[in-house]
């Protein structure tokens, strides 16, 4: 980047777009296909150019969409092998080190692992409600201190968390499920 400092901005724009971009597709196939929609959401279409131009752009997405998740990893990586004081030639060729062997590790965990997108599946439904309701829920409680919640509104976080974690425990009960289905099937 010519502006490091502004990573923060870049990505969480990228994010943002991203999400956007999933809700808009996830509402309009609910609202097509209803309880029958399909994983990705072009298994529903036919199987016609169209179809193929969306799998292609999906394709695309992931391409561009999946190295924004990685920098984060390598940036630590680099951090701690302190490549940025090796001089400006080895730097670039550290980091590119660094990026493609994260890159060809991750390959070879997914490639390893049978049914890698139901174990995928199992580390989102193990890791969302953290992220989604625990972690912002503790923050905002750290942030603002016990003493200084009222009631209501302790009451209101914690019905919120419980709410969250019922929801994410179907989520999570079905992906147990699939890769048990999975497991057998083989």
């Amino acid at each position: 980047m010519r502006r490091p400092e502004r990573f923060n901005t870049v990505f969480g724009s990228a994010l943002a777009a991203i999400a956007a971009i999933y809700v808009v597709i996830a509402v309009t196939g609910y609202w097509a296909y209803g309880s029958r929609t399909l994983s990705p959401i072009t298994l529903n279409f036919p199987k016609l150019w169209p179809t193929t131009l969306a799998n292609i752009s999906m394709t695309i997405h992931v391409l561009f969409a999946g190295p924004l998740y990685l920098v984060q990893m390598a940036l630590e990586i680099e951090g701690g092998l302190a490549i940025a004081r090796k001089g400006p030639r080895a730097e670039r060729l550290w980091r590119l080190a660094v990026r493609i062997g994260s890159a060809l590790v991750i390959l070879a965990i997914a490639e390893a692992i049978p049914f890698f997108d139901d174990v995928i599946s199992l580390v989102g439904a193990l890791t969302n409600p953290v992220l989604i309701y625990l972690a912002p829920i503790a923050c905002y409680v750290k942030l603002k201190g016990w003493r200084n919640c009222s009631w209501p509104l302790l009451l209101g976080l914690a019905v919120l968390l419980a709410f969250g974690l019922v929801v994410s425990g179907f989520g999570l009960v079905q992906t147990i499920v699939v890769i048990v289905a999975s497991f057998k099937s083989r």
